[in-house]
């Protein structure tokens, strides 16, 4: 992985510092060089004549846009001194287009990167849908990147990490396409993480009976990776929670897993389990569909 790239949101509130921090010491660690994505968002503007007597709806869109350049100026300025800093290759790209063509934007830029960071605040069902939309339209793994820190990490009142170094890297393999997609795009990390721990839930799902976990781990000791496999039963838990558990009983810095969907008319949507984790990450996440 030599080339990263960051999306920044604009509109309607910002990514964090703390954001852009983590995703610059990630690609340090790595050793890539990283882009950093924003779009700076036209709104359509409809005028009636009950609007223009209710509220200046030209004005209104005027100051969004411009609260919209603002936290360009800023993010762009925190990322140009978070990357001299640690003398990483950088780009910066800001896109002119309507709300409706964010989503497509960042996928067609995703399209040409390694890896697409996605910062993604808390209960943001906008961050959601574009989180999917680059899963199952790029072709690249994705990297979700929690604003918020898990609870094992230090309180609010204390600094939130500024640093993504994933010493500690989990994988959930269940045999499936969309697990093997993952660990193969995962590769570059586990082989710099200091442990790597597989994770396979027993009575979530029937797994084919050709391959075992000791094979993963077989196969992953070929491009030395030290890997330890484990597995939970389900219990009658649904997958997303006991992954979850498995996160954080681990202090694990980073998940790897694949991402299922399942169509929706012309569009994929994010399975139950994907989505379960993402409402309340336990860690950062790499999804690869």
């Amino acid at each position: 992985m030599r080339d990263l790239l960051l999306h920044l949101e604009c509109h309607p509130d910002a990514t964090s510092h703390e954001a852009v921090a983590r995703a610059v010491s990630f690609a340090a660690w790595l050793g890539a060089g990283l882009t950093a994505l924003a779009c700076e968002v036209e709104f359509p503007v409809r005028r009636t004549v009950l609007s223009d007597l209710m509220i200046d709806v030209k004005a209104l869109a005027e100051r969004e846009r411009q609260r919209c350049r603002d936290h360009i100026h800023d993010l762009m300025g925190h990322f140009t001194e978070e990357t001299a800093a640690v003398d990483i290759a950088r780009h910066q790209i800001v896109r002119r287009c309507l709300t409706t063509e964010v989503q497509d934007v960042v996928v067609a830029h995703a399209r040409i990167c390694d890896l697409a960071i996605l910062p993604l605040a808390p209960s943001d069902s906008w961050e959601h849908w574009l989180v999917e939309a680059v899963i199952f339209g790029s072709g690249r793994p994705v990297l979700v990147l929690p604003e918020s820190p898990p609870d094992r990490l230090p309180k609010p009142e204390a600094p939130p990490p500024r640093r993504l170094v994933p010493e500690r890297i989990g994988v959930a393999w269940d045999a499936s396409r969309p697990a093997a997609r993952a660990v193969a795009d995962a590769l570059p990390l586990l082989r710099r993480a200091g442990s790597v721990k597989l994770l396979t839930i027993v009575g979530d799902k029937a797994m084919t009976p050709w391959i075992s976990t000791p094979d993963l781990v077989r196969h992953l000791a070929r491009h030395g990776i030290d890997a330890v496999a484990e597995e939970r039963p389900a219990a009658g838990r649904p997958a997303a929670d006991v992954l979850d558990e498995f996160a954080r009983d681990q202090k694990l810095d980073l998940l790897v897993m694949g991402a299922y969907g399942h169509s929706r008319l012309r569009e994929f949507v994010l399975g139950g389990a994907t989505m379960g984790l993402l409402r309340r990450p336990p860690a950062p996440i790499l999804l690869s569909h």
